[in-house]
């Protein structure tokens, strides 16, 4: 097998995927986070929106 065809651990422990991708989608699929900084701004966006119609605000802890 060819060295650039092996996966190891590692290279799957960075992936990351979520349906938050596109917000306003009819159908919520999963994909890849291509860049953190993309779903932070998003994900930021929805709990800023969420915050302000709820009457106890949320906080948002992203992991891997």
């Amino acid at each position: 097998m060819s060295k650039f065809l092996q996966v190891v651990e590692l290279e799957l422990r960075k992936l990351m995927f979520c349906d938050y991708a596109n917000p306003k989608a009819d159908s919520r699929n999963y994909s890849e986070v291509q860049e953190l900084e993309t779903l932070t701004g998003v994900v930021e966006r929805a709990l800023n929106e969420f915050n302000s119609m709820s009457r106890k605000p949320g906080e948002l802890f992203l992991f891997r």
